[in-house]
């Protein structure tokens, strides 16, 4: 375990799925019968992060992020880090709201059965809407430094903060279908039908995404945004899929049934699995980000003190103002709980170095003073 992080928080998830289905077989004659299904269904994931109270521990707030009161954001509706970077000994400390995104599915199903001779014929109809709710947290504030003695030594290396919004997508799928399914002999059986899809373009509630012209997929020089309010795509009305099978019975000795069965078919993807990717926490249309760099690290970019990075406001007004931590509130100190043995260290001692997070100010003398016990500790430690 030496050498290897060990983050001292928690994460909490949720799910929750709940779903109505109603069906109804209705046999019309002794050869017809209609089928008929409703579903309705929800599936949502909340997931929430926090820091334990291990060892005496006091975890951070928000409150060390903002410099007066009422605070602008809490845990409640946003996520709060410190990421120190040490190598083989880098952790990171969060807390508050990660996301709760919610899918909700309205399937309705209707066909037609109908028997005549050797044929059974069905003809149907197949509508789906999703309606997924995207809801990330509203805001995001992380503080960055270069090792833990920057920490007491109150040296920010980096401070990002981030913005989303929510955001509901609409997906509308309709399907038509018939089949056949032949027993041309008492081995083989046919089945053969065709299938006609419409996907159409996905809409965006609360957000508007950027669009392209396709004039730019031959030659990148003519990309260009397209008009506020294109639609993803276009909606395409050519989408006919035939569909073929066969299965033959090979042996019927009892015990030694075989069958060979094989089938062609055309099939159409749904939209919805790749514009889902555009839901992205810090980029548009849903989000932005920006991020400016302290000495270590802009010396390490070779770019000047306090260079940015981001989207600088494209889409939120983001600002660091009153969002760089007032002072660092992690600090390195040694755990109350009971002595160890042979004065040896945990494991997760060893690997963050003792470093807890607290409220109290330290002094930045005595916190170094514990932080070169603690290294002659690790050392001796190692040494053992």
């Amino acid at each position: 375990m030496g050498g290897i992080s060990v983050p001292i928080q928690t994460q909490d998830t949720g799910f929750t799925t709940r779903t109505l289905t109603i069906g109804a077989i209705s046999p019309l004659t002794s050869k017809l019968v209609n089928d008929f299904r409703f579903n309705y269904s929800t599936h949502q994931i909340a997931s929430t992060v926090g820091l334990d109270t291990f060892g005496g521990a006091v975890p951070f707030t928000s409150a060390a992020f903002f410099g007066g009161t009422p605070q602008p954001f809490t845990e409640e509706n946003g996520l709060f880090s410190f990421q120190v970077f040490g190598g083989l000994r880098s952790t990171s400390l969060a807390t508050g709201l990660n996301t709760t995104n919610t899918q909700r599915q309205t399937n309705i199903v209707d066909h037609f059965s109908v028997v005549k001779g050797n044929h059974s014929l069905r003809f149907g109809v197949d509508y789906r809407r999703l309606s997924p709710i995207f809801a990330p947290r509203g805001y995001v504030a992380i503080g960055f430094y270069n090792n833990f003695s920057d920490i007491v030594a109150d040296s920010v290396g980096g401070i990002q903060i981030q913005q989303s919004r929510r955001g509901v997508f609409g997906f509308k799928n309709l399907g038509f279908y018939a089949q056949d399914t032949w027993k041309t002999t008492p081995r083989l059986t046919l089945t053969y039908g065709l299938r006609y899809d419409l996907d159409y373009a996905p809409n965006l509630v609360g957000a508007d995404p950027l669009t392209v012209t396709s004039a730019g997929f031959d030659d990148p020089r003519q990309l260009a945004l397209a008009p506020q309010g294109t639609p993803l795509f276009k909606t395409t009305y050519n989408n006919f899929a035939p569909r073929v099978g066969a299965a033959y019975q090979l042996r019927q000795t009892a015990g030694w049934e075989t069958v060979v069965r094989g089938g062609f078919g055309v099939f159409y993807d749904l939209a919805s699995q790749y514009v889902g990717q555009i839901a992205q926490v810090t980029f548009p249309p849903f989000g932005g980000f920006l991020q400016t760099n302290g000495p270590g690290f802009c010396a390490i970019a070779g770019q000047p003190l306090g260079c940015a990075l981001g989207m600088g406001g494209a889409i939120f007004p983001l600002t660091t103002a009153g969002a760089v931590p007032r002072r660092s509130r992690m600090v390195c100190a040694l755990s109350r709980s009971r002595p160890l043995p042979r004065g040896k260290l945990s494991a997760e001692q060893r690997d963050t170095g003792g470093c807890r997070s607290s409220h109290a100010q330290r002094d930045s003398a005595e916190n170094r003073a514990r932080i070169r016990r603690l290294e002659t500790r690790r050392r001796a430690a190692d040494e053992n």
